[in-house]
């Protein structure tokens, strides 16, 4: 019996799916499990296999379309089978079009209506792009003489230009002032919505500190750098929270919800935007599966291959800029967690001893703080303790 694919539920803030691209086409073969379809949700776009193995019968919502969650995508059955009666039995309502409204001829309505039409169609005539609309008044250009060569005969800026001889400054001057209207993806309309709660809902405060690497970095040099910095830092990280689990904790609107477990996410920005999948657990691994597992965590996001799982249960969120040059930076907190770190690169910075001042490399950790979870006090304690560790890395080492 043919079956249909429904829009899957791939994270928890989802609220509708959009095919970014389907792997196979109507009349293909699909096995149970095997990747069939590219789904762009809010946090990231996954490959979701098929649920059945058949025949791809019928493909519902075509590349680039969005629907809700559950309504169905596409029908999978034997060779032969009816699609159609497939989604007659199918227990989700289907998306309807509105029936043309149907008037007799003698109803008074029909005048009515039609003097409506020829009145928006007569003021709809001449169609203009709002630059060469501008454009055209300056020039005093008469618009009905004018032969639109955009959609549906629209006139753009291009038509205004072509009828007389202009200046090049004006022409580059027009022409700079036409914005690139980019559609909002499903992930930048989720990292806008979550971002803004964030920053609305959540007390920010921030707490800062200058490390000292002098130690770490001649440690990974005769280590023969088994690890990236980056991994470093998540090592690191991983066991200060385990001693300050007030960090470690989210905001649930009626309690506070303190981890044992540090799940650690990692800010991956890609073109789309910013993802952060999850490594679990980080506090129970070494530091060179760490190395290992969030390689591979970056790497299926660079490659969109993310899973669902991939992206749930996080308690803390890192982001480093410093390999893109950024000497400090605030970051807002990824909700419902309590706080995010914010990592600087590595360069020459200035230390005190006493009077003395000496150079060092080193790097900048700023740490927002949700002040209905953590005080000043709790997050000061948790970025000594980090320094502790960066500046005498045996003390990490041997928890």
């Amino acid at each position: 019996m043919a079956i249909v694919m429904q829009m899957p539920k791939l994270s928890d803030t989802m609220k509708h799916g959009v095919v970014a691209k389907w792997l196979k086409k109507e009349g293909d073969k699909v096995v149970s499990g095997s990747p069939i379809v590219e789904i762009e949700t809010d946090k990231a776009t996954m490959e979701f296999e098929s649920p059945s193995t058949g025949i791809l019968l019928k493909i519902i919502v075509n590349d680039t379309e969005s629907c809700e969650l559950q309504a169905p995508i596409a029908v999978i059955g034997k060779q032969n089978e009816s699609w159609e009666d497939a989604l007659k039995n199918f227990n989700v309502p289907k998306k309807t079009e509105t029936a043309p409204l149907k008037i007799k001829e003698s109803s008074p309505v029909v005048s009515s209506i039609k003097t409506e039409v020829s009145s928006s169609s007569e003021s709809q005539k001449i169609k203009l792009s709002p630059l060469a609309r501008k454009l055209a008044k300056e020039k005093g250009m008469d618009i009905e003489k004018i032969q639109g060569s955009g959609p549906q005969g629209r006139i753009v800026l291009k038509d205004i230009l072509e009828q007389e001889s202009t200046p090049s400054e004006m022409i580059l001057s027009a022409v700079s002032l036409s914005p690139n209207k980019i559609p909002l993806t499903s992930m930048r309309q989720a990292i806008a919505r979550r971002l803004t709660e964030s920053v609305v809902t959540a007390p920010h405060f921030y707490l800062k500190v200058r490390i000292n690497m002098e130690n770490i970095l001649n440690w990974r040099s005769k280590n023969k750098n088994v690890a990236s910095l980056n991994d470093i830092i998540l090592f690191m990280t991983s066991r200060a929270l385990t001693k300050h689990k007030d960090v470690n904790s989210s905001w649930q609107g009626d309690h506070i919800m303190q981890y044992s477990d540090v799940n650690l996410c990692i800010a991956v920005a890609l073109p789309a935007g910013l993802v952060t999948p999850v490594l679990k657990q980080a506090h129970l691994k070494s530091l060179s599966q760490i190395a290992k597992e969030s390689k591979e965590l970056i790497l299926k996001a660079q490659t969109n291959k993310l899973t669902s799982q991939d992206h749930q249960g996080g308690t803390f969120t890192l982001s480093n800029l410093g390999m893109m040059g950024i000497d400090d930076f605030t970051a807002i907190i990824n909700p419902p967690q309590a706080a995010i770190l914010a990592i600087g690169q590595l360069q020459p910075l200035p230390f005190f001893d006493g009077d003395d001042v000496s150079w060092k490399k080193g790097i900048t950790l700023t740490l927002s703080c949700d002040h209905r979870v953590i005080d000043g006090a709790i997050g000061a304690q948790f970025l000594q303790t980090l320094k502790t560790y960066f500046e005498d890395p045996l003390s990490a080492l041997f928890l």
